[in-house]
């Protein structure tokens, strides 16, 4: 085998797993894994608005991807203490520009139970756990969560558990069910 044709075969393997990996609307569904155990934990998070005021609002639950070199959805979405949502979508996201919701009591309690099924707060901080073998090309997803107690941010490149991959998907589902009105600036 020649060196262009060696060449060739690595710019192809190179492009392929690109190209696989940044299309993340056309995936499918990601289940919720059997694994997960239902253990109640301490006292739920707050699920209704502990506050209406947007300047002592916190924020609790928050996703954001970045850019690839693909079709990767672009975009950051917050749910704030007082049952607000903020969402930016800069590239290939359902919503471009910044847009605001309000959201709903059940669904978010919904979401914080699934958040202590999969146990968020035992997650290591970064995956992959070993820096070196972070991939630069690809996107990365950063999941934050506040209950009131602790908070966690964890950045996902590739690698993660199947709970954490999951639990991104349902993060991702519940902002993007929010009713959304966009607004300037």
């Amino acid at each position: 085998m020649t060196m262009s044709n060696k060449v060739s075969i690595y710019y192809f393997c190179v492009f392929f797993v690109l190209f696989a990996s940044c299309n993340r609307k056309t995936t499918k569904a990601i289940e919720k894994p059997t694994e997960v155990a239902v253990v109640p934990t301490n006292p739920t998070p707050p699920t209704t608005p502990k506050t209406t005021d947007d300047k002592t609002a916190y924020e609790l639950i928050s996703i954001r991807r970045t850019p690839c070199y693909g079709n990767c959805p672009v975009y950051e979405a917050k749910l704030m203490s007082n049952g607000k949502a903020y969402f930016n979508g800069t590239r290939g996201a359902n919503y471009i520009g910044n847009h605001e919701a309000t959201a709903d009591a059940e669904r978010l309690k919904d979401l914080w139970k699934n958040i202590e099924q999969v146990k968020f707060f035992d997650f290591a901080n970064k995956y992959p756990i070993d820096e070196k073998h972070q991939i630069a090309d690809l996107p990365s997803c950063f999941t934050f969560v506040n209950d009131g107690k602790q908070k966690k941010k964890i950045e996902d490149n590739y690698d993660a558990p199947a709970n954490l991959q999951w639990i991104e998907h349902e993060i991702d589902t519940f902002f993007d069910q929010l009713d959304w009105k966009k607004v300037d600036n």
